[in-house]
């Protein structure tokens, strides 16, 4: 490479840097790595290094209810050490919870009067509530769901109730004879209690 010259050592060049195009010495070459320069690589991790500087505060900002804009790739879920089913049995409550809201709203409209409409604001925020406190903080996933639950409270109380209302429900003696006359799901339920109780205490550690 005539008349190149190391950027760092003034000596002739054995190659460039394929970022910045500039001189590389025999051993700036062997200090800097996949054909560039060591500014260019030091450079490189500092800038991930911001990047994941942000995400930790952004995701730091979200658990303490910060309302801040979610980025490219930023987890939904950003509670720490969380269970593989998580999202499944999380979407599954919250919508068992928006049911059940919507249920005591149209109980509370049929027993003291109290509108549904009126009772439907308070129904918003408690599922924001719970919506935030499942995913761990605010998003604009967490807003979208919380609107999409509090639309399903709001539309299926009437429903809920009539389920419920429908349905004979058991009694705990009820409940203890039917699983006393069907062993495999009382075996399946104490299964269940053993796999939940090493997942708790054994952090997921198989």
């Amino acid at each position: 490479m005539d008349g190149v010259q190391c950027f760092a050592h003034y000596r002739a060049a054995v190659a460039t840097c394929a970022s910045c195009a500039r001189g590389l010495c025999s051993d700036c070459a062997q200090r800097g790595g996949d054909g560039r320069c060591s500014e260019c690589v030091e450079r490189e991790r500092g800038a991930a290094e911001l990047l994941r500087m942000q995400r930790s505060a952004r995701l730091a900002l979200r658990r303490a209810g910060v309302a801040v804009p979610r980025a490219h790739g930023d987890p939904v879920f950003v509670r720490a050490n969380g269970h593989p089913l998580a999202a499944g049995l999380s979407l599954g409550l919250c919508i068992l919870a928006a049911l059940g809201m919507g249920a005591c709203a149209v109980l509370a409209e049929q027993r003291w009067g109290i509108p549904r409409s009126a009772i439907a604001p308070v129904l918003g925020i408690a599922l924001a509530t719970v919506v935030t406190a499942v995913l761990g903080g605010t998003s604009r996933v967490a807003g979208v769901g919380a609107v999409l639950l509090t639309a399903v409270a709001v539309a299926g109380g009437t429903e809920a109730l009539s389920m419920v209302t429908a349905v004979a429900l058991p009694g705990p003696g009820d409940a203890a004879a039917w699983l006393q006359d069907h062993r495999p799901a009382a075996l399946g339920l104490d299964v269940v209690a053993l796999v939940l109780a090493y997942v708790t205490a054994a952090g997921r550690r198989v």
